[in-house]
């Protein structure tokens, strides 16, 4: 199984990683949780914008803070 993390180091576009964050399990309301909601500042934060290195290192860091319960696909 792939992690999160790897899926993220490997992604090679923003749209990659929007992909990623969009198959993050969904709470049982329907809603994201919040990690996906966490992730999902990298894609308007102006200066992570449009530099997918940065978004990732974002992420990735983002990541790290968070239990494996959120990390589920």
């Amino acid at each position: 199984m792939t992690t999160l993390e790897t899926k993220i180091a490997n992604a090679k576009t923003s749209e990659e990683l929007q992909y990623i964050v969009n198959s993050i399990k969904r709470q049982d309301n329907g809603f994201k949780n919040a990690l996906a909601e966490h992730l999902e500042d990298a894609f308007w934060y102006i200066d992570l914008a449009d530099d997918v290195s940065k978004q990732k290192a974002f992420m990735l860091r983002i990541a790290s803070t968070y239990s494996d319960l959120f990390k589920q696909f």
